[in-house]
Parts: structure tokens; sequence; C-alpha cells
């Protein structure tokens, strides 16, 4: 994906959606903030736009197609990604609470330090996805598959995996809760480190 970059000089962030310049240096931002929510609302393919920085809260994402686009530093806040395809997408630093991501396809997405707290991910497709040091916590990881994603530096508490393909997915101090992790494999993902208050190494692959 390929951006302009913002006209303000000096300025090396990309242009959004809409606009010359990036979100911070727009003097129109209510403006384009309307024209975003109304683009995808009005659209089931978003590809190749850029939404960083813009306030995108309670939006149905659901079955839409979202392609090579970026939403960093964004807030995505009770937003429906259900039955959604995010491919080769970056959320990095966005505040993702209380979303649902059910169905959904995702790969190939970059979502370091975000904020994923209170969401669902059921029969959902995470692979080959970035979540370094994103704060992970309450979260329910459902029959989905999250292979080959990192999950390294996070910030994890209260994280269900029930039921889940972990193969070559990386986890290092992971907060793992015991009962719901003997229903994945665990024994083929590559855990670095673990959380001993929690689980003792030998636990982690019965």
């Amino acid at each position: 994906m390929t951006f302009e970059v913002c006209n303000e000089p000096g300025c090396e962030k990309t242009a959004v959606f809409s606009s010359n310049y990036c979100f911070k240096h727009s003097d129109n931002k209510e403006e384009i903030s309307q024209s975003a929510r109304t683009f995808i609302k009005e659209n089931s393919i978003i590809k190749n736009l850029n939404f960083s920085g813009i306030e995108l809260n309670n939006i149905d994402f659901s079955s839409k197609k979202i392609l090579f686009s970026r939403f960093s530093h964004s807030s995505l806040q009770n937003c429906n990604f259900d039955k959604t395809d995010i491919i080769s997408v970056f959320m990095d630093f966005s505040l993702l609470t209380n979303c649902s991501f059910k169905n959904s396809n995702i790969k190939l997405s970059v979502f370091g330090g975000s904020d994923f707290r209170k969401s669902i991910f059921e029969d959902t497709v995470l692979v080959f996805c970035n979540l370094l040091g994103a704060n992970i916590s309450d979260i329910l990881f459902n029959n989905s598959d999250l292979s080959h994603s990192r999950f390294i530096n996070s910030i994890t508490t209260s994280i269900l995996f029930y039921n889940c393909n972990l193969k070559k997915s990386v986890f290092n101090s992971i907060d793992f809760d015991k009962k719901s992790l003997k229903t994945s494999n665990c024994e083929d993902a590559i855990i670095v480190t673990y959380k001993k208050n929690n689980l003792k190494e030998s636990e982690i692959i019965k």
C-alpha cells in the first residue's frame, strides 16, 4: 500500500481519506470523519485507503472486505467486524474495545500496540498477524485459527482460548487460562515465557 505524504511542511505522516494532510494537520477534521463514516457505510469494499487517526466508533463493518488499508491510531470502539475480510490492514495503536470479530477472516494484518479489551473472536481466522505489545484483556477466542500469529510482549489478562488452532503462534508473557487452554493445541505453539503465578511450565503442554 502506498499513500501520499502529508502536505504539512516537515510532516512525514501520510495523508488521510479525502484530504491532502494527515488527520492531525487537517483543518476540517469533522468533515473528514463524517465523510469516512459515510464511505464505510455505503461501500462493501474498502481498499487502499488511509483512515489513520480518525474516530470511527460504533460502525458496522460486518461482511465488508477491508484490504490494504490503514487504521493506525484510530478509535474503533463498539464496532461490528462479524464476517469481515481484513487482509493486509494496519490497525496498530488503535482502540478496538468492545468489538465483535465473529466469523471474520483476518490475515497478514498488524495490531501492534492496540487496545483489544472486551472483544470476541469466535469462529475467526486470525493468521499471520502481529499483535506485538497489544493490550489484550477480557478476550474470548473460541473455535478460532490463530496460527502463525505473534502475541509478543502483549499485556494480557483474562484471555480464554477454547478449541483454537495455535500452530506456530508465538506467545510471550501470556496469562493463560489452564481450563480453556486444554481444548487447544498449545503443544504446537511457540511459548517463549509465561506468567508463573498462573501455570507451571509442565502444565502448559498437557
